[in-house]
């Protein structure tokens, strides 16, 4: 089963977020068969704080414009190319994605859907 979150930092800048998504998503990947990465923009602090995300797979984006909107396409791009369970999006995290496990029925094709939240 493959999982992602999505946050608008990959580093301490986020504050509590980084510890808890951080910790959250190394416990997902310690169950077996769960593949889980992290996607987020980059910053002044992502280079030195990528390594504590292991063994979590966690991708950085360049934010073109004004940090504060944190407008990424890559980061989209490479967010639907890829293929998770389920992909849930909540306003209310301030641009932080909460990650669901949605478990894949055997029926179902190779080609998972993404749901998105909103």
């Amino acid at each position: 089963m493959r999982t992602a979150s999505v946050t608008t930092s990959l580093s301490r800048k986020a504050g509590g977020l980084f510890d808890s998504m951080q910790r959250l998503d190394q416990c997902l990947a310690e169950i077996p068969d769960m593949a889980v990465s992290m996607l987020g923009t980059q910053d002044e602090f992502t280079s030195g704080d990528l390594a504590a995300w292991a063994p979590v797979t966690a991708y950085h984006f360049r934010v073109l414009g004004p940090t504060d909107f944190g407008y990424a396409p890559a980061l989209c791009r490479k967010l639907l190319a890829q293929s998770h369970a389920q992909l849930p999006f909540d306003q209310r995290q301030a641009g932080h994605v909460i990650p669901a496990v949605n478990p894949r029925p055997a029926s179902q094709s190779s080609l998972e859907r993404i749901s998105v939240f909103r």
